[in-house]
């Protein structure tokens, strides 16, 4: 009989994936803000993180390059939707129900 997988094994990989993609979410929010909104906002920009930004964006144009473009709309289009006609919306405002106008 087999036993369930610990739940800190389970969760590994997930909080890998999670850590990953907010090292770079948070690489890409700063690095595409102007330079004057870092300097107000007080969040330092090195030439290093310039680099990993510039390899990053040369990484994932090469990876979407020999995707079609309905594909690489796709999902952003389904997000859109879902978030406009889920259930709980008003089906004339498209708005969550109970929402301020």
């Amino acid at each position: 009989m087999r036993t369930a997988a610990p739940r800190a094994q389970s969760e590994a990989p997930a909080r890998v994936a999670a850590s990953f993609a907010a090292h770079y979410a948070l690489l890409v929010t700063v690095g595409t803000l102007p330079p004057v909104l870092r300097e107000r906002f007080g969040l330092a920009w090195s030439d290093r993180q310039q680099r990993r930004l510039r390899r990053f964006a040369r990484v994932v144009r090469c990876l979407m390059a020999p995707v079609p473009p309905p594909l690489r709309i796709t999902p952003a289009l389904f997000l859109a939707y879902w978030a406009t006609h889920r259930p709980g919306t008003d089906p004339w405002t498209r708005r969550p129900l109970g929402a301020a106008v």
